[in-house]
This record gives structure tokens, sequence and C-alpha cells, in this order.
């Protein structure tokens, strides 16, 4: 579902779950729209007895959301390479460096397609994914998680691996217009492709956009670990497993954090931000529920614009 301003310039995008009407991430377009698009949402919500939950948001926006009285909670953090002279040196990288060396030795080829090209290996492509789903026993997601679907991942260069010709792994790559940042959406791998092969992807492709005068690589969102003792920890474990298990069939929220870490990257905290209180569990339970399913918008004559 997706909101616009009135210029049609700027929208943020959402889903309903419940009484929970959740905003995914920071709003797209112009900043000067943004505060505008965040109260008209807010009262939308208040019109419909909704609960106004705004979802991975940057610590820019606390202040108007401390304006709206909605509790601010952080749920994880974003991880930021700084590409600028980015080279595996140094000891900090040593575990990144001694993982790329020994898969780099099997002959392990990454190349970027996009087009017609990419259209046209769209079968081993499904074939890698659904070899993924099944290996890691898991079903696709939706809302902050990438799904295969062939009529999206057409529209992104992919950067694809193979070991003897044979496609062993991919990455939907995102990037933004002025070279700022760029990154990974949905990734997927063989059951018998190398262990660690997505570091190697990750690698590889950073050394590739450091070379292209890429500013920043973002790895992900990983969920905070210091919830042991909060009496919402089960559900904050759940939905922080969500976030990550799409490309990671890893089980423990550490163990997520600590795969980035080892790249030593720069972290950019996000929140949740809603009205908080006993409503928190259900919240919790319905931002569960949205990302467990593949959602698909239905057009409705009734349906909020």
């Amino acid at each position: 579902r997706i909101l616009f301003d009135d210029t049609g310039s700027a929208f943020l995008m959402y889903q309903i779950q419940g009484r929970s009407w959740v905003v995914l991430g920071n709003p797209v377009g112009p900043k000067k729209k943004h505060a505008e698009l965040i109260w008209a949402f807010h009262g939308i919500c208040k019109r419909h007895g909704a609960w106004p939950v705004f979802y991975l948001v940057d610590e820019q926006y606390l202040p108007l959301f401390t304006e709206l009285s909605l509790n601010i909670q952080p749920v994880g953090d974003d991880a930021i390479m700084p590409l600028k002279d980015f080279s595996l040196s140094g000891a900090l990288r040593i575990e990144v460096r001694d993982v790329y060396a020994k898969i780099r030795q099997k002959n392990i080829i990454m190349e970027i397609v996009d087009g017609d090209k990419l259209k046209l290996l769209m079968p081993e492509l499904k074939s890698v994914s659904d070899d993924w789903l099944e290996f890691t026993k898991t079903k696709e997601m939706g809302f902050s998680r990438g799904f295969y679907d062939p009529h999206y991942i057409e529209n992104f260069p992919c950067a694809i691996l193979r070991e003897n010709d044979r496609v062993i792994a991919f990455g939907v790559i995102w990037t933004t217009p002025d070279k700022s940042e760029i990154g990974l959406d949905l990734i997927r791998h063989t059951h018998d492709a190398p262990i660690n092969i997505i570091d190697y992807l990750i690698v590889e492709l950073m050394l590739t956009a450091s070379s292209q005068e890429y500013r920043y690589f973002n790895l992900g969102t990983s969920p905070i670990s210091e919830l042991k003792d909060h009496p919402l920890a089960p559900l904050w474990h759940r939905v922080g497993l969500l976030m990550y298990r799409q490309n990671h069939s890893t089980t423990s929220i550490s163990s997520l954090r600590r795969r980035k870490e080892k790249f030593d990257p720069q972290w950019r905290p996000k929140y949740l931000c809603s009205p908080g209180g006993v409503r928190t569990p259900r919240i919790m339970r319905d931002i569960s529920k949205l990302i467990s399913q593949r959602n698909v918008p239905v057009r409705t004559k009734k349906q909020v614009t």
C-alpha cells in the first residue's frame, strides 16, 4: 500500500495487520515532504481507529515521532561499510580475507548481469532459489524481506556466482543514482555451495563497487542483541530473526550480528515508533505476521489512499 503526498513526488509504503498499520522504513522522495506524509498517515490511522507504526526508521525522524507522542524503541542497526580505499588488508579483516582467499581458489567467478541477459537466466535463478528454500526449510516471506519474483528481479542488476559454468548463488543489487550507496536485497545459494559463499559474494561486490567509486556498501539490518532480560525478549527475538533469516539459516541473534561485525562496519541505528504501552506485544506480533507471509495487496473499492 502506498500513500503519496499531495504533489505525488513523495510517498511512504505500509501494510495492515490487525489494528497495526505498519510503515516500512523512511518516506521516499524530497525530504521537505517527509514530515507532511508522516502527519498525514498518523491522521488517517486516527480516523480509522488504527495504531500508527513506523518500522525500521532512521534516527533523524525521532523528534517528529516524539511530537506525535509515539513510543521509540531501538530494533536494530544497519551495517554500513565505507568503500573509499576499501581493501582486505589489516588485522581487523583477517577472517574475511581468509574466507575470500579459500573460495577464490575454487575458481568461482562473479558476473553482474541485467536486462535481457538476466531474463534468460531466470530458470537457473529459480532453481537456486528453490534449492535454498528446501535445504533451509524456509518459506518465502514478505513485507520487509524480498522474495523470489522474476518480474521484480528483472528490474535490477544481479550479481551471479558461477562454479564450472553453473550458477550457485545470486544477489539482487540495489544502488542509488548518485553512487552514495550500494547493497544487496534478495540473496540465495545452492545447498552445495561452499561455506561462507555469501561473504565471498559481498566482498567481491564491495571490491567492484569501490573501483566504481560507490561511497558506502549497506550490509543490511542486524537486530539488537541487548534484550535478554527484556520482558518482550521472545517477541523481539522472533522479529529480529525474521528480519534476517530470508538470506541466512542462522537461529541466533548474536550470530546474525557476528556475521557483519567481522567486516568492521559502521552502525546506523534503526527504530520502531508506535503507540507503545500495553499495545506493544500485539504490535510486535502483527509485524511478525507481516514478515512471515508473502503479502500481495488486494485492490478494493474501499482501499485507503
